[in-house]
């Protein structure tokens, strides 16, 4: 499993922040924080791979959370997926989420990838890192 950084973003909504985290094996790193309902973040030139069957995500929240959709070629392109996050306690205290890819017809070449975030109240969760796994 290769995770995307959040750094990877071409695009995120103007709250959303890049946050510095506890370095990992001496690399430093950062999430998407402050993420509300409807924000988002879109990461191109990603080359999917035929045969991809779910995405991982990592994040925490110490709310009720709140859902990730995935839509491919911008924020109103094909909807594959949606993940829920649920309450890990804390801001920075991470946990995977995954859900299934749910497209019509087997996703493959290079596309951008858009996440869009929803949810209720404030602030929904923090994100580390997204990952295509199985």
């Amino acid at each position: 499993m290769n995770p995307i950084l959040p750094s990877r973003a071409c695009l995120i909504s103007d709250k959303v922040k890049m946050e510095p985290i506890a370095a990992e094996d001496g690399v430093a790193k950062e999430s998407l924080s402050f993420i509300e309902n409807g924000d988002s973040a879109t990461y191109k030139y990603l080359d999917f791979v035929t045969g991809m069957k779910k995405v991982c995500f990592e994040a925490a929240t110490p709310t009720m959370g709140g859902q990730i959709e995935i839509h491919l070629d911008g924020q109103d392109g094909p909807l594959i997926g949606v993940c829920d996050v649920t309450n890990t306690d804390e801001w920075h205290k991470w946990a995977t989420f995954s859900c299934p890819v749910q497209a019509g017809q087997p996703v493959e070449g290079v596309h951008a990838l858009t996440l869009v975030f929803k949810g209720r109240g404030g602030r929904l969760f923090n994100l580390k890192s997204f990952a295509f796994c199985e």
